[in-house]
């Protein structure tokens, strides 16, 4: 079923209304399936909701644009109340029409009243980004594309497993690292 085929994307009520009924519907279910599965159909609902959303704004025609789940949304484990991690690629430079398209897009993602933590970058921006922050590079392996070039997710993981981008050691180095500071910072 395409969920997005039921909201007006120009009614924020429709958005929230839309989300209410969903989020009642899967919690129904919390004692007769699978936490895996609750947390799968959560991330389903949200894609049909991005990618209608996507569609609304008309960037579904760009092929220099992609829209991708990042992080646990990536990876389709989307707890109740999660934040959802999108990272939206372009590899080369956005027409005018385009930024306005994006634009819209993003600020009707706010009225969905969900927590949404976005990047927008190129591809050449969004490697020095993964190169000079563990927490953007982590959060790229589990990139999953929703809508447009399929090739920008790709292009992502491959040098992400191939050492362009961090090397297995520096990885567990940096992982290691942050994983102490943050026993420092919680005090145990």
């Amino acid at each position: 079923m395409d969920i997005s085929a039921s909201v007006n994307f120009s009614e924020p009520s429709s958005i929230r209304a839309c989300l209410v009924q969903h989020e009642a519907a899967l919690n129904q279910q919390f004692f007769e399936t699978t936490i895996t599965c609750l947390q799968n159909q959560r991330a389903v609902m949200f894609d049909g909701l991005l990618v209608g959303l996507w569609r609304e704004c008309q960037l579904h025609d760009g092929a220099n644009i992609s829209l991708n789940a990042v992080g646990g949304y990536g990876r389709q484990t989307l707890h109740p109340k999660s934040d959802l991690d999108i990272c939206i690629l372009f590899d080369s430079a956005l027409s005018d029409i385009q930024e306005q398209q994006l634009s819209g897009f993003l600020t009707k993602l706010w009225e969905f009243g969900v927590d949404i933590g976005h990047a927008v970058r190129s591809e050449a921006q969004n490697v020095k980004a993964a190169k000079s922050d563990i927490t953007v590079a982590t959060n790229l392996l589990d990139i999953r594309t929703l809508a447009g070039n399929r090739a920008h997710a790709k292009n992502v993981l491959t040098g992400l497993y191939s050492d362009d981008i961090i090397s297995d050691e520096d990885f567990f180095t940096q992982k290691a690292k942050e994983q102490q500071e943050r026993h420092v910072k919680a005090k145990n």
